[in-house]
């Protein structure tokens, strides 16, 4: 019986080597991957912040704003979500998209709901933290 080491040997003298071309090319996609996701994180953030800016100077003048001009404040945000996706994956975002429409129905089903589930989770520990924590600071 061979032990654990003989078979790793064995199992990666098998595997191709690739060579130093093919193995920069590889981090260097990912490194332009990573910068480009960086520079969406970065625009849609800043879209974002400035579109807020606007709508709360406007709000202070007395205008509101409300319906298709407050959803068209989550266009940057939703941008910069999509760099935070294909930052955190190390796939740009096409390839994550085929790879859900190749999941089976209930497969999608489960995951999108998990996914539900875990955003307002996190989305209210955030609520909770930002108001019971500056309270239990301030008395």
């Amino acid at each position: 019986m061979r032990n654990v080491a003989t078979l790793a040997v064995a199992y990666t003298r098998d595997i191709p080597k690739r060579s130093r071309r093919e193995r920069g090319t590889r981090r260097k996609r990912n490194l332009d991957l990573g910068r480009r996701a960086l520079r969406k994180i970065g625009v849609g953030g800043a879209g974002f912040a400035l579109g807020l800016a606007g709508f709360y100077a406007l709000h202070a003048w007395g205008v509101t704003l409300r319906g298709l001009f407050v959803a068209l404040l989550a266009l940057p945000g939703a941008y910069a979500l999509v760099g935070t996706l294909e930052l955190a994956t190390g796939s740009p975002f096409r390839d994550l998209s085929q790879r859900w429409d190749e999941l089976r129905g209930w497969q999608r089903g489960a995951l999108g709901t998990f996914v539900v589930v875990i955003a307002l989770l996190i989305l209210g520990g955030i609520m909770i933290l930002t108001d019971v924590l500056p309270r239990m600071l301030s008395g």
